[in-house]
């Protein structure tokens, strides 16, 4: 699209370029023609002002006159010759400008091209990576599901166990309670027997 681009943009310019060039050759044409008018009509004022008569002033008049009118005419053309030539050499950078890129285009070009002989050879590696990232990625979900299922076992274990350490914490306790108990007992019946503590 890029090289279509600026293809297009060059063929308009040079297009452009073509009509400038056409209208300065059209104008220094005229130019020309102006510069023979003025030399007729510089020959005709020095004849007017050499030839005596009533009718000469007139004359001299109307060639002057025509002979500012011609050199005004010459001065606007050459204006507009300046101009089309500024024109001229802006579309002729703009032309080389379009021409590098053009050929940075196609150099990009090529470069994907060449890369694009490879494709083949990447879309298979590719492929194949794929299809090991998808036996890992099974692989990965298998081993996530038994270890899943080994710590919920490990959680079910360790509630029981934590349960049944519990009841054998409240039966040590009990345990120890009653022991407590029956010592206090015995010491009890060892203080009435005793023969001094009934004294």
């Amino acid at each position: 699209k890029e090289l279509e681009a600026n293809s297009a943009e060059i063929g308009k310019l040079r297009k452009e370029l073509s009509q400038a060039l056409q209208q300065v050759d059209m104008l220094e044409e005229e130019q020309e023609h102006n510069r023979g008018k003025i030399i007729k009509l510089t020959k005709d004022l020095s004849l007017s002002q050499s030839c005596p008569g009533g009718g000469a002033a007139d004359d001299l008049s109307v060639v002057k006159e025509q002979l500012e009118y011609a050199n005004e005419d010459n001065r606007k053309k050459d204006r507009k010759i300046g101009c089309q030539q500024i024109e001229v050499e802006n579309q002729s950078e703009q032309i080389s400008k379009l021409k590098e890129e053009l050929r940075d285009a196609r150099n990009r070009l090529e470069k994907v091209e060449n890369d694009a002989d490879r494709l083949d050879e990447v879309t298979a590696v590719n492929d194949e990576l794929r299809f090991q990232l998808d036996q890992k990625a099974k692989e990965l979900e298998e081993v996530e599901a038994k270890r899943i299922e080994i710590v919920e076992l490990q959680s079910s274990k360790w509630k029981a166990a934590t349960k049944q350490r519990k009841e054998l914490e409240d039966e040590l306790n009990h345990c120890q309670q009653q022991l407590r108990d029956l010592q206090n007992g015995n010491k009890s019946r060892s203080l009435s027997e005793d023969p001094n503590t009934k004294e």
